[in-house]
């Protein structure tokens, strides 16, 4: 048996483009000291944009729980959607 792995399948690009989404227009801080190659770059959660990037994703994907402020973005995907 052979494993065939199709390419740029629609609903696969749809959860690369929501994620994308959610970092839209937002100003992310490099670490500047020599600390920057042990840190992760950071973004304002306070920032409306952050927030307003995920209320919109809901909406478009008919998600109709409330936001929460949060700096954890869990991405899931379900068994067979071709994540590997």
């Amino acid at each position: 048996m052979k494993f065939v792995f199709e390419r740029n399948l629609p609903h696969q690009t749809r959860a690369v483009e929501s994620i994308v989404e959610v970092f839209k227009d937002l100003n992310i801080r490099d670490e500047k000291s020599y600390l920057k190659d042990y840190v992760n770059p950071t973004i304002d959660i306070n920032s409306l944009t952050y927030l307003k990037n995920i209320e919109n994703l809901m909406y478009k994907n008919e998600i109709k729980l409330k936001p929460i402020k949060s700096n954890i973005v869990d991405i899931m995907m379900e068994t067979g959607t071709g994540k590997t």
